[in-house]
């Protein structure tokens, strides 16, 4: 059995998303909001950060 690898189909999900996101800013006729501030960009990650450090029961 051939089966791809499971970082190339993460990636294409990760890369699927973005392109989705960025119809919906078109759609919306807004640009994302880390074009104006680089901190934008990083709450995702610390947003689910923080809710895979609370799932272990990691202090932050």
């Amino acid at each position: 059995m051939n089966l791809v690898p499971l970082w190339s189909v993460m990636l294409s999900i990760f890369v699927i998303g973005w392109v989705i996101q960025f119809i919906g800013h078109k759609h919306e006729g807004k640009k994302p909001s880390f074009f104006k501030d680089i901190q934008f960009l990083m709450i995702g990650p610390a947003w689910t950060m923080s809710h895979l450090f609370e799932f272990f029961g990691i202090k932050f």
